[in-house]
């Protein structure tokens, strides 16, 4: 279950988005209004990772415009979803209007309960969807 982490409760979430999913029938998606780039956006998710184990990470992105203004960041965290490692980052200048791979790996130090997190930060004011999809986090 994911869990909707923001400094604004008027971002739009949709963890059930059927307008253009990369794979299935869903995606997930944020909106971002005109003048929201101070609001930081984030959904997290807990997972249990085993001790001394590397995770790989394989995720995919989009926006509804090109160079949209936000960057995304996909990494694990604490339980309150502080950061212990970036697994991978989208540049906004790297987002586009179709579907980009993003891959990244992580290995833990001890079994225990850590988030699995998607993070926008943003720069512009333009109003944007940002779009995730078919992330896994497997152990190697």
């Amino acid at each position: 279950m994911w869990t909707v982490k923001t400094s604004s409760s008027s971002l739009p979430y949709n963890f059930g988005n059927t307008a253009s999913p990369h794979g299935g029938v869903r995606a997930a998606s944020v909106m971002y209004g005109s003048g929201a780039s101070s609001i930081q956006a984030w959904f997290n998710q807990a997972v249990t990772l085993k001790a001394n184990t590397k995770y790989n990470f394989s995720g995919w992105a989009k926006a509804s415009a090109n160079n949209p203004g936000c960057s995304m960041t996909f990494y694990i965290g604490n339980t309150t979803g502080t950061s212990l490692a970036t697994l991978s980052q989208v540049a906004s200048n790297s987002l586009k209007t179709t579907w980009a791979q993003t891959t990244g790996s992580y290995t833990t130090t001890s079994t225990t309960v850590y988030t699995f997190n998607v993070k926008w930060t943003c720069t512009g004011f333009t109003a944007r969807t940002y779009y995730v999809d078919d992330l896994s986090l497997i152990a190697a």
